[in-house]
């Protein structure tokens, strides 16, 4: 079974054909996600696809181009789509699960243990999350009722965006956000408080 895995560090490259040899995958790495796609232009085949998406969740253009990337890889490959992640917070796992839909997502530092076994469920046609992915999973939609739109509101006021300025990244009035915020406030239990607040209980809570 022939695997293509995107990774920018070269240490990672080299040791990933490690993990798989004696097994039925036959493991080529990348650097970037443009060797994909130059790869599948070629007309190459994989069974999976593996990318290592951390940097994409902080950069709006590579998270798009990824974005189209997957849709291309579904649409004209036929392959199964595995990503890894360094980051777990929850707002990073809530985009790239709404990215993937019901593909795999795995924590890097779950990849020695997990990898190999994620690879042979999604063989069988099986979705598979790590070990941390699934307790984040499951500790987010325990707490917290949080939608698209509230997750990047407290992303974007991590970030340093001014809540007049929110309505330049996301399709909301004003009006909107500050519903939103308040609602948000009321899930944090910091009801009054400031933006201030909302990031540092974000932050005490993984959410960001």
């Amino acid at each position: 079974m022939n695997v293509i895995i995107v990774d920018g560090h070269p240490v990672a490259r080299y040791g990933y054909p490690v993990l798989f040899v004696g097994t039925r995958f036959n493991v080529e790495c990348v650097s970037n996600l443009e060797d994909i796609h130059d790869t599948l232009m070629q007309e190459r085949r994989f069974s999976i696809v593996c990318i290592d998406a951390t940097f994409c969740i902080q950069d709006c253009e590579r998270l798009k181009y990824l974005e189209h990337l997957i849709l291309d890889i579904r649409n004209t490959a036929g392959s199964r789509i595995v990503l890894l992640t360094g980051k777990v917070d929850a707002y990073s796992i809530h985009r790239f699960s709404r990215l993937i839909g019901q593909g795999s997502l795995i924590a890097l530092h779950d990849v020695g243990s997990e990898l190999l076994i994620a690879f042979e469920m999604v063989l069988d046609g099986g979705r598979y999350l790590s070990r941390t992915i699934e307790q984040k999973v499951k500790l987010v939609h325990g707490q917290f009722d949080l939608d698209e739109f509230n997750y990047k509101i407290i992303a974007l006021l991590a970030e340093g965006v001014r809540t007049k300025n929110l309505p330049d990244h996301i399709p909301l009035s004003i009006n909107s956000i500050d519903k939103r915020k308040a609602y948000i406030k009321m899930i944090l239990n910091v009801e009054g408080g400031s933006d201030g607040d909302i990031i540092r209980e974000a932050r005490n809570l993984g959410i960001i």
